[in-house]
């Protein structure tokens, strides 16, 4: 551990000193104590390094780097007089705070405004929660002052470090107006993806690599490089933005020394000293085995920006940041022209080279990818892409359009004239007619092998619900094998209110699977029905203990009957209908156990409830060889609450869209009429996923080839289906 310590501090004064020199290059003499204000310790080391330096410049001469600024050459007549300044000067500066401007997991920006120049400023400084914590203060400080020494047009300018009245400190930059490189991305494809709008985001990344070119020449690796951390001015300039992941490397070795920590979530990686965004980030920042970071894991960051730019999406997509971690580590993501067709090639080239698995394999340098870009935009051959005599011929057309529309409209004619007489003299009705028998045979093979593909999909997509489902339930029995329930449900029934241990209960088994069972609230029916604990309370705070007999979700059945309806509670698990909540105003489904009578094995003592809200029900993202047109959904033909059947348990656009699945139409009654025939006719055994190539998607409103497939679990089709679907395969009539 002493090592460790000791270390770290060597590391630490390394750190300080480099600061002090450069500081010292640009004339300015910074004291220890101020170099030293959050490590008070290294005051005297630190100063006793610094007198060395100055002693070795006075005993070789002042030349070099380390030039005293105030030195004066003796002996020379003409000399220039003494400086009236010597020694440290203090110039202070007062920032009146308007307004918050924007907050992250560390530090907060202000609005403030300098009346001494007249002008508007941003202030930033650290954030309640973090300013206890002297790890949080130290990143801090070191983001300051790695961003006031980055001295480049495309990073922010730092005007002065400071501290608050409480002592907690801050700093004055330049306040820049504009959006970020995230939401230009959103407006260009949003927009149709014009030509000149690729060209003018890729000027703004072209600087953005410069700028990163130019922290690297600096020692400083920015480790956070992302869309949304590269800000446009709203006069065309361009910022690299929040340096505070950067880290320092090592001068003879140009990487980081030390393990590097491992990468947090993107949504808390600001309020982490291992922060960083998992999408962004290389393979050897996750890959857990501590690896020194270099300049082509800035590159990674920025091709996997290129990326999104060309496509609109981040290149890797995950339901779990585990599977996200895995899909990087393997670099397993679409190829850029898959997900974008009419993304220029050569420009997918670059991206993926800069975001290969090997660092060796990578650009060597941020300015070596801003070069290919920019020969991209200047019609030159980029260097990832062998050129093809089509590309060069391409190339040669757009700078002579004149020539080349001569040339080509000559061999036009000539072709069109040697097409004429060779199809007139060699092919008769015969040829042409076995020529499309075999192109309708081979289009026949063709769509036989897409339909057994979605089939498969649909087969492994039912499953993996079945199997879904029955965790659900599994867990919900443990659960309701808790050998105090009885006694809660007892007093309940007794008091007429609900029993405290239960709600404490209750809240604990909501905390523990909110992620793994999407559960949106878990209750207690006792054996009549009525509702004697629930979380989040909801109603029952308000208006006591309720009656849900009726409900399906408590006699396991395949309808909800008129309220005051006495059931008996369901002896098996169940899957409700979908229902309306009345305390969380949405459609929701239920899991439902029974509660086991410790004194009547027939008899349960209620039943055990967890709820899901439409649109969080589990289901597989249908996602293959970047087939972002495939999609999934899952279908209940049972009625709901109010008689209605077909309801859309899930759809992807529910989640990508953010469309409210309490607004999302139901499944065409022809369907479903098509659906509830194939749960008649299936048997104990598995059921054969159905091809049907005129589904109409409710959501988008498009007829689609799909197949489907029923959800069976413990032996009982439930009612669930799921529907794998993919567009109309686009063959003319005349091919068929």
């Amino acid at each position: 551990m002493s090592s460790l310590a000791g270390r770290h501090t060597a590391e630490k004064l390394e750190e300080l000193l480099l600061a002090w020199e450069e500081v010292y290059e640009q004339g300015q003499n910074l004291p220890a104590e101020e170099l030293c204000a959050d490590c008070p310790e290294l005051i005297e080391p630190l100063q006793e390094r610094i007198n060395v330096l100055l002693q070795m410049e006075q005993r070789f001469g002042a030349s070099g780097t380390m030039c005293q600024p105030d030195a004066i050459q003796s002996g020379d007549d003409d000399a220039a007089p003494p400086p009236q300044l010597s020694g440290t000067v203090v110039i202070e500066a007062a920032y009146a705070i308007r307004r918050m401007h924007a907050a992250g997991g560390l530090g907060e920006v202000y609005l403030a405004h300098n009346s001494d120049l007249q002008r508007d400023v941003a202030v930033k400084t650290l954030k309640a929660i973090c300013q206890k914590l002297p790890e949080r203060r130290a990143r801090f400080l070191r983001e300051a002052r790695i961003t006031g020494q980055l001295e480049h047009p495309g990073v922010v300018p730092v005007y002065g470090l400071g501290t608050t009245p409480e002592g907690q400190p801050l700093y004055a930059m330049r306040f820049v107006r504009g959006e970020s490189l995230e939401d230009q991305i959103r407006t260009y494809h949003a927009q149709g993806a014009k030509p000149a709008e690729l060209r003018r985001l890729l000027r703004h990344l072209v600087s953005a690599c410069r700028t990163v070119h130019y922290a690297h020449s600096r020692r400083v690796l920015h480790c956070d490089l992302k869309p949304l951390n590269i800000m446009v001015g709203k006069f065309g300039e361009t910022f690299v933005l929040d340096w505070g992941e950067a880290v320092i490397v090592n001068p003879q070795t140009l990487a980081t020394e030390g393990p590097v920590p491992a990468a947090s979530d993107a949504e808390e990686n600001t309020d982490s000293p291992a922060g960083g965004t998992v999408p962004y980030m290389p393979p050897e920042r996750l890959d857990g085995s501590g690896a020194s970071l270099d300049a082509t894991s800035d590159v990674y960051a920025l091709g996997a920006t290129l990326y999104k730019v060309l496509t609109g999406r981040d290149a890797f997509r995950a339901t779990s940041r585990q599977q996200l971690v895995e899909k990087i580590l393997q670099g397993d993501y679409p190829p850029a022209r898959e997900v974008s067709p009419a993304a220029p090639r050569p420009l997918c080239a670059v991206a993926a080279k800069a975001m290969a698995l090997r660092r060796e394999d990578r650009y060597p340098s941020a300015g070596a990818l801003a070069d290919d870009i920019q020969a991209w935009m200047d019609d030159e051959p980029v260097s990832c892409l062998k050129e093809g005599w089509t590309d060069w011929l391409g190339r040669v057309s757009r700078r002579h359009r004149a020539a080349t529309l001569a040339t080509l409209i000559t061999l036009l004619a000539i072709l069109a004239a040697t097409s004429g007489l060779a199809v007139i003299s060699s092919r008769s009705a015969r040829q042409r007619a076995e020529d499309l028998a075999e192109l309708r045979q081979a289009h026949a093979r063709t769509e036989a092998a897409r339909q057994s593909g979605l089939a498969a999909l649909a087969r492994y997509a039912a499953i993996q619900i079945e199997r879904d489902t029955e965790a659900t339930w599994r867990s919900m029995e443990q659960a309701a094998q808790n050998a105090q329930l009885p006694g809660w449900i007892a007093q309940a029934d007794q008091t007429r209110a609900p029993c405290p241990e239960l709600q404490a209960w209750l809240s604990r088994l909501y905390a523990a699977h909110r992620e793994d069972l999407r559960g949106s609230s878990w209750f207690v029916l006792n054996a009549h029905g009525e509702q004697v604990g629930r979380f989040p309370e909801g109603r029952l705070a308000e208006e006591g203990i309720r009656k849900f007999a009726h409900k399906s979700y408590f006699h396991g059945e395949e309808e909800e009957y008129p309220e005051g309806t006495q059931r008996s509670p369901t002896r098996t698990p169940a899957l409700s209908t979908v229902f309306w909540s009345s305390s969380d105003q949405c459609r929701k489904i239920a899991y439902s156990v029974p509660i086991p009578n410790p004194d009547d094995s027939t008899q349960p003592l209620g039943v055990l409830v967890m709820t899901v809200r439409l649109g969080d029900v589990k289901l597989l993202d249908i996602d293959v060889d970047g087939r972002i047109d495939r999609q999934a959904l899952l279908i209940d033909v049972r009625a709901d609450w109010k008689d209605r059947v077909g309801t859309v348990l899930q759809h992807p656009s529910f989640r990508e869209e953010r469309l409210n699945p309490d607004e999302a139409p139901l499944v065409d009654s022809q369907v479903v009429a098509r659906l509830e025939d194939i749960r008649r006719e299936a048997s104990a055994s598995r059921f054969v996923p159905q091809v049907r190539p005129d589904f109409v998607d409710p959501i988008l409103a498009e007829t689609r080839l799909a197949v489907i497939a029923p959800v069976r679990v413990r032996g009982n089709y439930l009612g669930w289906f799921i529907v794998v679907t993919e567009p109309q395969d686009e063959v003319s009539a005349d091919q068929r």
